[in-house]
């Protein structure tokens, strides 16, 4: 499932692959237990009171320890009557919490590096209702590295090397502290490779977690408090030499590859390695419009990552899409624009080798564009071509922000259009939505068979090719928008089709409840007047009034130990008590399978006992956390990349065929398959074939997925689905009603904001939802 960064505090990212392929790194951590050196500060036994059977959190009184300046320590709880929730609070620093420490649901713990004397607040809360005894340790514990602070203006050169401290899997390191800028401002931590072997780099963030790991480049650091910098050896005994350097930010942090805004909050940081223009490099002047003749060679600059890059200025207004391609038969181009505001819009492959950006600027002044090669050492010659406007809808003012009576666009695909990779047409629009609008997207055609994708202005990226089968329109629901400009694109299902299309842009019906209404079918006109699906008997009925049962399958314990996964067992187990707690779901509905229990007869028995018990107004959700493979050689004909995509139990498999097959038996009004692994989205293609059915997925179908470590999740879909369900993507309306299109604008919104820039083996990952024919105001359920 996941990809490893290693980090010396408590997290775990593991990796994900075919079976035969996994050889995760051991993960460096501290110690699970105190030195023997260590000095108690605090060792209590403490009662934490009950609470009212529908308070989700409670917390007790804080308690204080006096700590010195520049100590590391070690805060522990643990109970055996309730899973406890840690929060420490250092002084003059922000609060860190810990839930599971190395995934026991009896444990939390953090190791703290106090900059400042004073007193360290601690506060325990339970997962959940629980109550009763735990005991609260804190040690001051002798600081296990040599660590080296990094002023303003400094720069250090230095070595890996044998003999400097090692991490449990035999590496060594050297690690640096940097104490961050005041609020508002930024500081860059440079790291250049000396010689051929480049250390990995891994920046932690004030709590200890994780916010940068990549080799060579530039890292922004805005939050203040100390930051530890940790410069690893690839292996254990070799060497690798390195300069660090810390200076003030020199230009505007770039943004991730989807054009969204950094992370705010406490984890604000960018990896910047593609992304930076080094200080003092200014641009080559050219025109909005025309065409420019390049080479990247002895004359253009060098990027902190070894890559060649020429740099050009030009001078942009707002409200206007600027078409920027970079043509070249000799380098793999790499195209990056960074607008006025410090906003990054980049592209790599728009065709085989070129690269293309409909770049749009939202504040007018001179934009830098970088022209690159994918790779460090590529030179040649290259065309970047700049022409405005292209194929794009103003943003709507002021005045018209509600898409009352739809917007409709008439284009055709033809011959010298962009292409896809797979070689089909497209023309791509934009559009500017205001917050919980509701809008209904369409694309239909005579011509050919239209494929719409939507992405959003957090990065999500949403695909339609038959909204309603045997209609061959394209449509995507958004039923509560984002702030922002969204992009619109319009294809072909095959390759090469061209011809006239339309596209319209109508208000939608938000989340009010719509019992069970079919799928609206737009006919020739793009307006609402088709002949919809016939809903089969057993989607019929009184949605969001019946029952829930649920599967929740998650494995952190794998056969032997290079496998093993934290928090994934824990995720299905909280989900489960989350939806208990909220009153939805009974433990005789329900079926929990972790570690040697998630075998796959265990599963196919879990859905023959609960199958025959599911009614037409019921929800259905299986749930799994843990590893993902793909497997080559698929004969199925949906698979059109020849590859079954399947999900790892504890002794075996689940694919993604036998998956649909096991929904089959499954009669729900709605049934929900939720997978947080690896390469998760190649199940919609076997299994959001029927009505009534939605996926949320953890990643593309050929993308890995993340341990969300700053969260003490398995995944960034595990955590976010559990505390969506929890109530929280009850929100459009808060009604105590959730709908599908509410959980999917939460979950949507909720990885812009977290996983915007998580990158796995080349690919970001991003949440992938499948609704098939199941509307956004479907109601899931009623909370009591």
């Amino acid at each position: 499932m996941r990809r490893l960064i290693p980090v010396l505090a408590a997290i775990l990212v593991a990796s994900c692959g075919r079976s035969q392929q996994r050889q995760a790194t051991p993960t460096p951590r501290a110690s699970a237990t105190a030195p023997a050196a260590a000095q108690v500060l605090l060792e209590r036994d403490v009662d934490l009171a009950p609470v009212a059977a529908n308070a989700l959190r409670h917390e007790q009184g804080a308690l204080t320890v006096p700590v010195e300046a520049n100590t590391d320590v070690v805060v522990t709880v643990t109970s055996q009557a309730f899973d406890p929730v840690l929060e420490v609070v250092p002084p003059g620093a922000e609060a860190m919490h810990n839930d599971d420490y190395q995934g026991s649901r009896n444990r939390s713990q953090l190791t703290v590096h106090t900059t400042q004397a004073g007193e360290l607040r601690l506060a325990v809360s339970s997962f959940g209702t629980g109550a009763g005894r735990y005991h609260v340790s804190v040690r001051k514990v002798p600081t296990q590295t040599a660590s080296t602070f990094l002023s303003l203006g400094s720069n250090s050169t230095g070595e890996v090397a044998p003999g400097d401290a090692t991490l449990s899997d035999g590496r060594q390191y050297d690690e640096f502290m940097v104490l961050g800028p005041a609020t508002g401002g930024s500081y860059e931590v440079r790291l250049t490779a000396r010689g051929a072997t480049v250390p990995l780099a891994v920046v932690l963030d004030p709590r200890g977690v994780a916010i940068a790991s990549t080799g060579a480049g530039v890292y922004v650091i805005r939050e203040p408090f100390l930051h530890r910098i940790q410069l690893i050896a690839p292996a254990a005994g070799q060497r690798a030499g390195y300069s660090i350097a810390l200076a003030s930010g020199a230009v505007p942090a770039a943004q991730a590859a989807n054009g969204a805004a950094a992370p705010a909050g406490p984890s604000a940081a960018v990896v910047r390695d593609h992304h930076a223009i080094p200080a003092g490099v200014s641009g080559r002047v050219i025109p909005s419009t025309g065409n420019v003749d390049g080479t990247l060679g002895a004359s253009s600059i060098r990027l902190p990552t070894g890559e060649s890059a020429d740099v050009y200025d030009v001078d942009v207004t707002s409200d206007r899409t600027f078409a920027i391609d970079t043509l070249s038969e000799a380098i793999d181009t790499y195209l990056m624009i960074i607008g006025p505001d410090g906003r990054l819009q980049e592209n790599d492959d728009s065709s085989g080798t070129n690269s293309h950006v409909d770049a749009r600027f939202t504040t007018a002044g001179r934009a830098h564009i970088l022209v690159s090669s994918y790779h460090a050492g590529e030179t040649g010659a290259y065309q970047l071509k700049l022409g405005g406007g292209g194929n794009t809808v103003a943003a709507a003012s002021a005045a018209d922000s509600t898409v009352a009576t739809g917007d409709e666009i008439r284009g055709d695909l033809a011959d010298g259009d962009r292409t896809l990779r797979s070689g089909e047409f497209v023309d791509t629009y934009r559009r500017a939505f205001t917050r919980g609008e509701s809008v209904q997207i369409r694309a239909a055609s005579d011509d050919f068979d239209p494929y719409l994708i939507v992405r959003s202005p957090s990065g999500n990226q949403l695909d339609n090719d038959d909204y309603a089968a045997p209609d061959r329109t394209a449509g995507i629901d958004i039923p509560a928008a984002e702030d922002g400009e969204y992009s619109i694109a319009v294809t072909s299902y095959q390759a090469a089709e061209h011809g006239d299309y339309r596209i319209s842009m109508n208000a939608g019906s938000g989340n009010a409840p719509r019992g069970n209404d079919a799928p609206v079918v737009q006919d020739d006109n793009g307006q609402g007047g088709g002949n919809p699906p016939v809903v089969p008997a057993a989607n019929q009925g009184n949605p969001g009034a019946g029952r829930l049962f649920g599967i929740f399958v998650g494995i952190s314990d794998y056969p032997g130990t290079e496998n093993d996964l934290d928090e994934c067992a824990n995720d299905a187990i909280k989900l489960a008590e989350t939806l208990r707690n909220r009153g939805l779901l009974s433990t005789d509905r329900q079926v929990v399978l972790t570690d040697a229990q998630a075998t796959p007869a265990a599963i196919r028995s879990a859905f023959a006992q609960l199958s025959p018990q599911i009614g037409a107004n019921d929800t259905f959700i299986f749930f799994h956390s843990g590893h993902g493979s793909q497997e080559e050689g698929s004969h199925d004909a949906r698979e059109i990349d020849g590859t079954d995509e399947s999900i790892y139990v504890y002794n075996g498999e689940i694919i993604d065929d036998e998956m649909g097959r096991l929904f089959d038996g499954v009669r729900a009004h709605t049934s929900i398959l939720a997978l947080d692994s690896c390469f998760a989205g190649g199940f919609a293609k076997d299994v959001i074939t029927r009505p009534g059915r939605v996926g949320f997925f953890s990643s593309e179908e050929d993308v890995e997925s993340s341990v969300a470590s700053e969260f003490q999740a398995g995944g960034y879909l595990s955590y976010f689905l559990r505390t969506g369900v929890q109530g929280e993507a009850d929100n459009g309306p808060s009604d105590g009603a959730l709908t599908v299109g509410e959980l999917e604008h939460f979950l949507t919104v909720q990885f812009g904001r977290h996983a915007t820039d998580v990158e796995m083996a080349g690919a970001y990952q991003h949440l992938v939802v499948d609704r098939g024919a199941v509307r956004s105001t479907e109601v899931l359920w009623h909370y009591r």
